[in-house]
């Protein structure tokens, strides 16, 4: 097929089979340190100054040469260890340096460099190219030579700016979103600091206008909810077993439903009735507070969805309910810092498989301050919470819009 499914209005005609070669043109500059220019690494996030990438660059050796990338250009790591190659057009700075070993190119006349890489960066036929030039060993290598032999369909000049434009714009957009979530993230991670008492304080150096007064200290057994259960762990494991799972029926909380701060119900697994009244002492809730009790991620917690009325609880989950004059929004968030600070690890210690016991939590102290002040924190927090998911939803909507349109305005063999 020599034409794409969706083309702009006002093109027609069939694609011509080029080789990459016969659009793009090899870069040949070289400098050192001493040119000022600073030193760029290329990953599959993009082209970024080596300093934020990694602790410390590759050399500080002044004579060391180097190839120079300019604004404009495009550059890529020559080796891989999947088979999967990704390139980078410098839009960070005028001009960088990256090791001898990384090509740097730029589109011939007639031709958009743009609108070559998006399609390098998603064709699978570019990536079974790659996989053929694997040689033995455990890397394969693409020189620039070899890329040159790609042979890929294209269409004239206009109709490549045309679509560069496009993904350009989309890919801005998508920057744009990613760039509010992460910059929401950090504001929400300097407000945790701040609006906690810090260790050994009784107040929060940030407080809302007209609250005063020390936070008291509790344990979090004396403020949970006034019935058995409302601080437990799930059962033990021979009490919950893979045979147990249904297709429907009670739904099992698993710790992996507490991801990137929120909660997500990846793959459910369920339990029959008789089978969750067997496990009623592990029983949880909408409105509970899920905690991550063993694992990579201990400590790490979120709030059950209200919409969940009955559930119970896995092996590596624990779960707590606190009484009316206590807000669990709000020590959720407060639970989440000791997560963040690395609290947890500082008590407990690294261990190959490090757990929170249920004695431990309920004895943790924690801040109490008065139940309006808890409200009003818990607020401020979860709207902030809701500012980044929804720019995280629409980075991702935006993602999956550039893939259907990647697939679909380029011909696919």
């Amino acid at each position: 097929m020599n034409t794409p499914n969706i083309r702009f209005k006002g093109f027609s005609g069939d694609w011509k089979q080029r080789k990459v070669g016969d659009m793009t043109v090899e870069l040949s500059e070289y400098g050192n340190l001493q040119s000022g220019y600073p030193l760029l690494t290329s990953s599959r996030s993009g082209l970024m100054f080596q300093n934020d990438f990694r602790d410390k660059t590759s050399t500080d050796n002044l004579e060391t040469l180097f190839s120079v990338v300019p604004y404009g250009k495009c550059t890529y790591r020559h080796m891989s260890d999947d088979n999967i190659f990704h390139f980078n057009i410098n839009t960070i700075t005028e001009k960088g340096l990256v090791s001898r070993e990384y090509p740097v190119f730029d589109a011939s006349e007639n031709n958009n460099l743009s609108f070559l890489i998006q399609y390098l960066n998603s064709s699978p036929e570019f990536t079974r190219f790659c996989a053929e030039r694997k040689l033995g060993g455990t890397r394969t290598r693409l020189y620039y030579k070899n890329l040159c032999e790609f042979k890929l369909h294209a269409p004239n000049k206009n109709e490549q700016d045309k679509i560069a434009e496009f993904f350009t714009n989309i890919d801005n957009l998508i920057t744009l979103h990613q760039r509010k979530c992460d910059s929401l993230k950090q504001v929400k991670k300097y407000m945790l600091q701040k609006m906690f008492p810090k260790h050994g304080e009784k107040v929060p150096e940030i407080r809302f206008a007209g609250f005063t007064g020390d936070w008291e200290q509790l344990k979090l057994e004396d403020i949970s909810a006034n019935y058995k259960y409302s601080i437990v762990d799930g059962p033990f494991g021979s009490d919950l077993k893979t045979i147990d799972y249904k297709d429907d029926g009670i739904l099992v909380m698993q710790s992996n439903y507490i991801t990137g701060g929120k909660f997500e119900i990846k793959q459910p697994y369920f339990v029959s009735p008789d089978k969750a009244k067997k496990l009623s002492r592990c029983h949880c809730k909408g409105g509970d507070i899920l905690i991550a009790k063993i694992g990579a991620n201990f400590g790490i917690c979120n709030i059950i969805p209200a919409s969940i009325k009955n559930a119970v609880l896995s092996s590596n989950c624990m779960k707590v309910d606190l009484d009316e004059n206590h807000n669990n929004n709000f020590y959720m968030q407060y639970l989440n810092t000791l997560y963040e600070s690395g609290f947890y690890y500082s008590l407990i210690g690294i261990t190959a498989q490090p757990a929170l016991s249920l004695k431990f939590m309920k004895s943790l102290k924690v801040p109490s301050p008065s139940l309006e002040e808890q409200r009003k924190i818990a607020s401020f927090l979860e709207n902030i919470d809701n500012l980044i998911t929804l720019h995280q939803r629409k980075s991702d909507s935006l993602k999956e819009i550039k893939k259907f349109m990647l697939q679909n305005m380029f011909p696919n063999k």
